[in-house]
Order: structure tokens, then C-alpha cells, then sequence
């Protein structure tokens, strides 16, 4: 169920898609951003139905276009077990509105939280609640739950915190994601980016510790990513971690690696994501991994050519999303992969 929201595009054409649903493969050249436990794996890409990129779903091995509500552009970042897939679609003239897809492969229109400015839904859970993000006129975002027995975008409302970024939900109803929180301070209050927990019921949300000083750039700011249903929370926070549910925070190797992102976690405790190498002061180029609740850290992929100019983007992979069963699905270079 989980998503991967940076994700990109990718132009494929001659797609030829292997029958198995288990196993290692390549599944052709499109990103995947979650899969159900059923196996059934939504992502963004180039469809043989379709002419245009946009958000497709992998069942049977057979790829298909998920349609928008129009012709600007869609994309796919969640599903439930249901098959219910969750992303966001273009709305003319320049806006977005969040989406949902029923098994049949139905558009529906969730619409916006701001009227007028650009609505995304980032995840799902089983009972059917969706989270997303809404950007207003400043461009700064907004997070929001739709509760299907609501039927309404509602604004989660974080006190003492700025700019929420939500980016999954387990079948409890816990949100985890990111925030700006206020630090008191006598020359004014700052505020600093941290990982978060919004409790289900309740929607109060709590910072999750760093587990040393808040990160600096090139790192990537501290961010939940994933919560299983035991409460274990996955992300990076100077690298990856996991949290566990009386939040002491647990950093996870990377072997040789410099950084790494954790993305994905399941209920049996298998965390997916990626360890990263540096190839420049402010980027780096990933290799696909894992970690069990013992921390020992597995690369799924055989790790870029690190000695080679222009950096060996095809080499490099990432993990996104894990289901019940330990299927992984990601991506290397611009290839879908199925690593188990």
C-alpha cells in the first residue's frame, strides 16, 4: 500500500511482460510506487493501451493505463488490498485534483482541499481512508484524510507545527510523515523538520526523535515513510531508521554505502528502500536494499559502477514498497523490477 511520490517518467515502448506474479523480474519501463498484498502493483509509466505517461496498474502480468479525469496528465502512488488505487489527475486549466480508482479501473474525483491550486492523495489504507497533500496559492502544502464515512477533504490540523507532509496510513488509521515543528525561542521561535506520528483517532501528531543532529544538506530532511500495522515506523533521519512504537529511534546500516533511505516496511518487520553513494557534494546514486528487525542490511541489486562519467543512472536501483507476502517491487535505472 505504500508510495513513492518522487518517482519519475519514463518513455518505453515494445512493452513484452512476463505471465509470472512471483519470482525476480523486470516488468518493463515504468516505476512502480506500491503494491497490494495481492501482488497488484500501481506506478507511473507508458502502458501498450495508451499513448500518453500516466498512472497504470501491473495485475497478471499485464500492464494497463488507470484513465484521469481528462487529458492533462495523472499518476498512481497507492493501493489497497481491494485494489483501490489512490493518486492525483490533472484539471484544467493548470490545477490537480486527488483520485481514486475502483478495482474496474473507474476514475474518481476526490476533488481539492484549496480550490483552484493542485490536490494529491499520497496513500490508502484497507478500510478505505485516503491521505494526501494539498499545495495553496504560497505553494506551501496542506495534509488532509478523507474518510469514505465522511465523505469530505478534512484538514489535519498539527498545533505548534507548519507545512505537514503525510505519506502513509496503516489499517489502525496512524498517519506518518513529515513536519515543521516550533521550537520556542527566546530570540524567536524556529522551527525545525522532523519526522512525525499523527495517532489514529485522535490526529495528535508527535515529532519521532533523531537519533543525532538534525541533518544538513546533502542529506535529505528527516521524514517518516512507512507504518506497519505492529507501529514500527520506517524513514530517514540522517540516514535510514526505524522507529519503534515507544519511539526510541534505531539506525540501519548501509554497508560501504555513504546514506540510505528505508521506504517500505511489512507487518513481519522486512524493511525496503535504499542505500545511496556519493558522487558529487549534493547527489548520489542508489542501490536497491533491505533490512529485517535484526538490522542486517542485503543489497537487491548489484551496486552502479561507481568509477564511471556520466554517473551509471541505469545501474542504479531503489526499493519503494514490500507487501505481506515479501514481495519488493522498485526500480532499476527505468525499469520496473520485481527484486522477490
Amino acid at each position: 500500500m505504500k508510495h513513492n511520490t518522487s518517482a519519475a517518467l519514463f518513455v518505453g515502448a515494445g512493452l513484452l511482460l512476463p505471465k509470472a506474479c512471483t519470482g525476480a523480474a523486470d516488468l518493463g519501463p515504468w516505476i512502480p510506487t506500491a503494491v497490494n498484498d495481492q501482488g497488484v502493483i500501481v506506478g507511473n509509466g507508458f502502458s501498450p493501451d495508451s499513448e500518453t505517461a500516466g498512472a497504470v496498474k501491473y495485475k497478471n502480468g499485464v500492464l494497463t493505463a488507470l484513465t484521469g479525469l481528462g487529458d492533462l496528465g495523472n499518476e498512481a502512488t497507492g493501493i489497497a488490498n481491494n485494489e483501490t488505487a489512490v493518486g492525483s489527475s490533472g484539471w484544467p486549466p493548470e490545477s490537480r485534483h486527488a483520485v481514486y480508482w475502483d478495482a474496474s479501473g473507474m476514475v474518481h474525483d476526490l476533488g481539492q482541499l484549496i480550490s483552484g491550486w493542485e490536490t494529491y492523495a499520497t496513500a490508502i489504507n484497507n478500510a478505505g481512508v485516503i491521505i494526501g497533500e494539498s499545495i495553496d496559492e504560497g505553494m506551501l502544502p496542506h495534509a488532509w484524510v478523507f474518510d469514505p464515512d465522511v465523505g469530505a477533504l478534512v484538514e489535519l490540523q498539527s498545533p505548534n507545527t507548519l507545512y505537514p507532509l503525510v505519506t502513509s496510513i496503516n489499517d489502525r488509521g496512524d498517519i506518518v510523515g513529515c513536519i515543521r515543528l516550533r521550537i520556542p525561542s527566546p530570540d524567536g521561535d524556529v522551527y525545525e523538520l522532523r519526522a512525525a506520528k499523527w495517532d489514529a483517532g485522535t490526529n495528535q501528531v508527535t515529532p519521532l526523535p533523531l537519533p543525532g543532529p538534525l541533518p544538513t544538506p546533502p542529506n535529505p530532511p528527516p521524514c517518516a515513510q512507512d507504518i506497519n500495522e505492529s507501529g514500527i515506523i520506517v524513514g530517514e533521519a540522517g540516514g535510514p531508521v526505524m522507529w519503534l512504537p515507544d519511539n526510541t529511534v534505531v539506525p540501519l546500516p548501509v554497508g560501504n554505502h555513504n546514506r540510505g533511505t528505508a521506504r517500505a516496511i511489512n507487518d513481519a518487520g522486512t524493511i525496503v528502500g535504499e542505500a545511496c553513494d556519493m558522487f558529487s557534494p549534493v547527489s548520489c546514486i542508489s542501490t536497491a536494499a533491505k533490512w529485517g528487525l535484526d538490522r542486517k542490511f542485503v543489497e537487491l541489486a548489484p551496486p552502479p559502477n561507481l568509477d564511471q562519467w556520466p554517473p551509471d543512472y541505469e545501474g542504479s536501483s531503489s526499493a519503494v514498497d514490500i507487501n505481506a507476502a515479501g514481495v519488493i517491487v522498485g526500480r532499476r535505472g527505468g525499469i520496473a523490477r520485481r527484486f522477490e
